[in-house]
Order: structure tokens, then C-alpha cells, then sequence
């Protein structure tokens, strides 16, 4: 499958490739070389002199000027821009031009023949095997310029799917970003009301989160441990801000060198420090991050107040149908996302390849 895909792609770049067109023009000149040879090979068709590379050039120019007078005018400027009666039209008078061309220079040259003889046509037999040998090459001209029209709309169609899938992400990505970043200020301008004395370990923390935010945001892949410094910020700056609060996260494996989306993670740990608030109780958040057969898989639990407190409504939970959202675009189908709602606790689990 690999080795056919393969030549599929070389043959693609020998039909498309600026790089290869003068090798495919020197290909079809040396086919119609040797297409002009062959019809003088006849014993009646023997010429005197230098007559005969006369013919030959002529006949070579016959097959070839229909062919690129197709290829590289009539196709383009009537077939693709729909004025087929148009097309039709010049491709007959071609054929009927081509033909009366071919028949008079047979009869010119009948005086050059070393053995001149004279056939008597039968004109009907004579139209029907040239429009035979014409209606190859003008099809033949006419499927590369067909083809090649195919192999870039199907390129450009691609590019426009990845475009626009480019910019369904970076929306959905957009709309995370600033939301946490609007909940990350309005943590920080409490505490800095609450206890001035921890405000210096808030602005640091925040300022390499925002320089983290500012530099690594455009990027699509970033690396996994800038992820996890950007997460444990956020929950130290949490747990400064709230009494009663505190974080765990645990790794398993080697996660050196692994590259991830942009804010990947933090929908689900921003929502998991939301609904943990309990102003009776400890409340807690738990990640845990695993490399297992070429999959990273990601745990997020948070502790549920026996009585939550109403929260208005808001755009706080786009966060959770963006992230699904995202995870749909990169990886299709293959990755797993479970979301378990119990009394005392939530728990998300996720699963997502890693990039080969």
C-alpha cells in the first residue's frame, strides 16, 4: 500500500510538476518523433533526397500542433469556461482543416515519390482512419489537460478544507484563551484586596502564564511540560487565592519531548477548580498524565460540594463543548473523552494519540 501510494505520488509530481515540464514535453515530442517515422515507412512513400525529413518535420507538425492548439488553448479558454458549442465547433473545423491539409500535401508530393503510384482513394476510408488518428490525439491532449485540471481541484479543495479547519481551531482556541484569562484577572484582583502580602507570588505566577499565553498561543503543537507548568500556575494561584483548596498532579512515564495542542487541558482543569468551590469544606482538584502505547492519557478529578451554590449561567461552559470540539478536528475519532458526574466527586478522562 505504502509502495503504491508512492508511485501514485511520483506520478502526480511527473503531471504537475513545474520542475518536470521539460521532461514531459521532450517525452510526447520523442512519441510523435517516432509516430512521423513510422508513417513514411511505406514503400510508395519514399521520397528523393532530403524530401523525406521534409515530410517527416511536416507530419510531425501535424500531430503535434492539434495537440498543444488543444491542450493549451482551446481546453482552457472553451471546455473549462463551459462554451462547449464553441469547443465543437473550432475541434470540426480542425478536423476538417487537418484533413484537407493532409490530403493535399499527399497529392503535392506524389512528383517526389521515388515510386510514384497512384492509388485511387476511397475518400470515406480515408476521413474515417485520419479522424481515427486525430481523434487520439486530440483525447489524448485533452484527458492530461482534464487530469491535471482534476489533481488541482482536488488541491485546492484540500487546502481550502485545512484552511477552514485552521480557522475553526484558532476560533475555538480564541474563545478558551480569553475566558480564562478574564477568570485568572478576577482571581488576582481579589487576592490583591484580600492579602496584599501574597500579591508579588500572584504577579509572577501570572506573568509567566501571560508570556506563556503570548509567545507558545499561535503555535499549534507546543511542548507538553510548557502545558504543565502553564496548569500548575494556574492551581497555585488558586490555592494562594482560596482557603481550603489544594491540587495534586501526578505523572507516570516518560513525557520528555512530547508536543500537544495549545491549551489542550486547561478547559477541563478551569472547570474542575469552578465546581470544586465549597465554602463549608476542603476541596481539591487531581490531574494525572500517563504515556501508555503511544497514547498520553489525562485524568482530572475535583471534589463536589455536598450543597453547591447556584452559579449564573454564562459563557463558562463553552469551555467543555470547545475542547470536544477541538479534540474532533485534530483526531477525528480517534481519541476517548469521558466525563463521570458522581455525588462527591467529578472525574474526566481523556486519551489522545500521540504525534508519530
Amino acid at each position: 500500500m505504502k509502495e503504491t501510494s508512492n508511485d501514485q505520488s511520483l506520478f502526480l509530481r511527473f503531471l504537475m510538476s513545474p520542475k518536470t515540464r521539460l521532461v514531459r514535453h521532450l517525452s510526447l515530442i520523442l512519441v510523435l518523433t517516432l509516430l512521423s517515422l513510422l508513417s513514411g515507412g511505406e514503400p510508395e512513400q519514399k521520397y528523393y533526397g532530403n524530401i523525406t525529413i521534409y515530410v517527416t518535420a511536416a507530419l510531425f507538425l501535424w500531430f503535434i500542433t492539434p495537440f498543444y492548439l488543444n491542450m493549451y488553448l482551446l481546453v482552457p479558454r472553451l471546455l473549462f469556461k463551459g462554451k462547449l458549442l464553441a469547443y465543437m465547433f473550432t475541434v470540426i473545423l480542425l478536423i476538417l482543416g487537418s484533413f484537407l491539409l493532409l490530403i493535399t500535401g499527399d497529392e503535392f508530393l506524389q512528383k517526389y515519390r521515388i515510386n510514384p503510384v497512384q492509388i485511387e482513394r476511397n475518400m470515406v476510408q480515408a476521413f474515417l482512419g485520419f479522424l481515427l488518428v486525430f481523434a487520439i490525439v486530440m483525447a489524448a491532449s485533452t484527458a492530461v489537460k482534464l487530469f491535471q485540471r482534476w489533481v488541482k481541484d482536488s488541491q485546492t479543495l484540500a487546502e481550502v478544507k485545512q484552511q477552514a479547519l485552521r480557522a475553526e481551531l484558532s476560533q475555538l482556541k480564541g474563545q478558551v484563551n480569553p475566558h480564562f484569562l478574564f477568570n485568572t484577572l478576577n482571581n488576582a484582583h481579589v487576592l490583591t484586596q484580600t492579602n496584599p502580602d501574597k500579591a508579588s507570588a500572584v504577579l509572577i505566577s501570572l506573568s509567566r502564564m501571560l508570556r506563556y499565553q503570548l509567545y507558545d498561543g499561535d503555535r499549534e503543537l507546543v511542548p507538553l511540560r510548557n502545558d504543565l507548568n502553564f496548569l500548575e500556575d494556574f492551581l497555585e494561584l488558586e490555592k494562594i487565592r482560596r482557603e481550603g483548596f489544594d491540587y495534586e498532579i501526578n505523572l507516570s512515564g516518560s513525557l520528555m519531548g512530547i508536543m500537544i495542542p495549545h491549551f489542550l487541558f486547561i478547559p477541563f482543569v478551569e472547570n474542575a477548580v469552578k465546581h470544586s468551590y465549597d465554602i463549608h469544606q476542603p476541596s481539591f482538584v487531581k490531574l494525572w498524565l500517563s504515556v501508555n502505547n503511544s497514547f498520553l492519557c489525562f485524568s482530572c478529578s475535583n471534589s463536589v460540594p455536598e450543597h453547591p451554590l447556584k452559579q449564573e449561567r454564562s459563557n463558562g461552559g463553552i469551555g467543555l463543548a470547545n475542547i470536544r470540539r477541538r479534540l474532533e478536528l485534530l483526531y477525528a475519532e480517534d481519541f476517548i473523552l469521558e466525563l463521570d458526574a458522581g455525588h462527591l466527586n467529578y472525574l474526566v478522562n481523556m486519551k489522545i494519540p500521540l504525534p508519530s
